[in-house]
């Protein structure tokens, strides 16, 4: 694959949640957890404690017969206990038999048997209770209490004798029931139920990241920035100087909005605002002020500015608010929390000293209500660096390291457009844990560049094993890229690689010639990235056939494919010319859906021209440096890295440099 600058996009790891390291963490409430449910199970299997149970009587002779008892059961009844009776419906009676309460268990939940028979009381008590096939009577006549029980309901008798206990112990089993539920689907799937129920119980109290004195974060921190740090300023002069705006009769921003791609500073700019006016600050994401029930996220926006107005003079920095800032029309869910933020903003007082920052990377994505003036009455796009703050921002974080002298910064600037601030900072980052690891003194400019490679395309794969066939393979694919990049003047070679990392089985770094700070892109520019990207595919055809080409090229023909489209749909610089679609949202992208069905296929008829012109003048190029493919191929298989100053040598000569240089 080629090495123009491409947004990467990177897979998270899933961490998925393990019980073994959990049990670890937390043994005496795993052991307690189990102990819950072996109690819980217990209670509804009955594995101690009373049981109920349905017997039936039947007259016989001078006996009454007792029926549906195993003979334990019949061993637990109580010898001189009292027999409930109550009338039941019609001419019939309902008995309760009483049972013995030999352990803690069955004194506060015995066991009921209980039955609805036509036999009067007055015959019970006469005749005696008798097993079939048994003289011995289970209860004699004279052990027989008959005691009239009039229940408030149609309840058995089993279940009024002991109403409050059976009650307490029915309530205590269902709450511990519903409580081990949602312990058990916080711990797996993460749902914070229990930290939203105790955050209604508390009034939406929360713990929020806020500090009390200002942040230690000034504009001097921040590398690049200018036009955002300028329209922060007013801010800054509020703080220091209200009085002027009093007497032009101006008004600080109630809300200012900062857009723009992830990694350029917008939370650092937050800081910085805090740090220089010498206020409180409170950060916290958007994500935070969501609640699974109706209310509870626009609590959480009333603590928070109840909490700003007591401190007096504060900025509150929310993160990306498009979480609960969406248009209502097409997400319902956050209406609650962002009508309490539409109307906090309307609350604020000319006088009260607190203003909102807050950050989003989709624009498009807001309600309307929530970007008009009175509300965020500034937005400030906050862009990638340019060629002069990529050198304020490496100047800045190079601070503190030991480089060697060899270091051209001009070049090191350049070859970093495109990236993010945070991606600069975390490529010197890992240039100085490189150091430590290879145990040098110093941060020479290979490891540097070893460090770029780790940002952009992940840690080198030196366990993966390439065997010979699948290395030339890669060595010629990465050559063919190369060789086009050498020679179209739109473009410019720094480096090949036949390392495998994350991303890739290796990459060529192609980059647009002499467009430092340029933001226009010509025609001419455009079709040789589209040639730069096919160069790899067509040296495999040239070299090893049509048979044998590999699916290494999925991503250049998915960069390629882009940008044909790009060309004819939202530059109109095809032969089509002037499409009509749709106005493309910032950062969005232009949808073919749009299109009628004949310009659809006029698209596709474009896209094939161009992609077979731009075909037929790559492979024209490579049977022309052919001696020149062979030639960085050769050296990719030897040293498996090529910088700039070796490609051009091979491209200039077209023969190995001295031993010394491919060392």
């Amino acid at each position: 694959m080629t090495g123009i600058k491409k947004d990467k996009k990177w897979k998270s790891d899933n961490q998925s949640f393990s019980w073994k390291e959990w049990i670890k963490k937390n043994p005496f409430f795993f052991f307690f957890f189990c102990v819950v449910i072996l109690g819980i199970l217990g209670r509804y299997w009955n594995w101690w404690g009373g049981k109920d149970k349905n017997f039936f009587l039947e007259e016989e002779n001078d006996k009454v017969i007792i029926l549906g008892l195993k003979a334990e059961e019949l061993e637990n009844i109580k010898e001189n206990g009292e027999i409930k009776w109550t009338p039941h419906l019609g001419k019939n009676y309902q008995y309760s038999l009483p049972t013995k309460s030999d352990n803690f268990w069955r004194r506060i939940d015995p066991s009921n048997y209980y039955t609805i028979s036509e036999i009067k009381p007055a015959d019970l008590k006469k005749k005696g209770l008798f097993v079939k096939q048994r003289q011995d009577p289970v209860l004699k006549p004279e052990n027989i209490n008959l005691q009239l029980f009039l229940p408030k309901s149609r309840n058995l008798l089993a279940s009024e004798g002991n109403w409050f206990f059976n009650r307490l112990i029915e309530l205590i089993s269902n709450v511990l029931i519903i409580f081990c539920l949602i312990v058990f689907l916080d711990l797996v799937f993460r749902t914070n139920i229990l930290v939203s129920i105790f955050s209604m119980i508390g009034g939406f109290r929360r713990r929020i990241n806020w500090e009390r004195s200002a942040p230690t974060t000034k504009f001097r921190d921040i590398g690049g920035l200018e036009e955002a740090k300028e329209e922060l300023m007013e801010i800054i002069l509020y703080a220091r100087n209200p009085e002027i705006f009093c007497q032009q009769g101006a008004k600080i921003p109630k809300g200012i909005l900062l857009v723009g791609p992830p990694g350029n500073g917008k939370t650092l700019l937050a800081r910085a605002v805090a740090g220089e006016c010498d206020w409180a600050f409170i950060s916290l994401s958007a994500s935070e002020l969501e609640g699974p029930f109706v209310g509870l996220g626009a609590g959480k926006i009333r603590g928070i500015f109840r909490q700003a107005r007591e401190m007096g003079k504060c900025i509150i920095f929310i993160d990306e608010i498009d979480s609960i800032g969406e248009n209502r029309n097409r997400h319902a869910y956050n209406r609650q929390s962002l009508n309490q933020l539409l109307s906090e903003l309307d609350g604020f007082h000319p006088t009260e000293n607190i203003v909102l920052l807050a950050a989003t990377n989709s624009l498009n994505v807001l309600d309307p209500a929530l970007l008009r003036p009175g509300r965020f009455d500034r937005h400030i796009y906050v862009s990638l660096p340019n060629f002069k703050a990529r050198k304020e921002i490496i100047a800045l974080y190079a601070q503190g390291k030991i480089f060697k002298n060899d270091f051209e910064w001009d070049e090191i600037a350049s070859m970093t457009r495109g990236m993010s601030g945070a991606q600069i900072a975390n490529m010197f980052n890992e240039a100085a844990i490189l150091c430590l690891r290879y145990q040098q003194k110093a941060i020479s400019q290979a490891i540097l560049l070893e460090a770029f490679d780790r940002v952009l395309m992940g840690p080198s794969l030196k366990s993966q094993t390439l065997t010979p066939k699948t290395k030339k393979i890669i060595a010629y694919h990465e050559a063919g890229h190369a060789v086009v990049g050498l020679v179209l003047p739109e473009l410019t070679l720094r480096k090949i690689t036949v390392i495998p990392r994350w991303t890739a089985g290796g990459y060529t770094w192609i980059d647009l010639r002499n467009k430092e700070d340029d933001i226009l892109v010509n025609k001419n520019e455009i079709l040789a990235q589209i040639m730069s990207f096919l160069g790899g595919r067509i040296s495999e055809e040239l070299i090893f056939g049509t048979g044998y080409v590999t699916t290494g090229n999925y991503s250049d023909f998915r960069n390629a494919s882009e940008l044909i489209r790009d060309l004819i749909l939202r530059y109109s610089m095809s032969d089509l010319g002037i499409v009509a679609t749709q106005n493309s949202p910032l950062f969005g992208e232009t949808s073919l859906n749009e299109l009628s069905e004949a310009t659809k296929q006029k698209f596709e008829n474009e896209r094939e021209k161009i992609l077979i012109e731009c075909q037929k003048k790559v492979r024209q190029i490579l049977q022309t440096k052919k001696n020149v493919l062979h030639l960085l191929a050769q050296a990719l298989l030897k040293k498996n890295v090529l910088h700039k100053e070796e490609i051009n040598y091979l491209f200039i000569n077209e023969r190995f440099p001295d031993i010394l240089l491919l060392k």
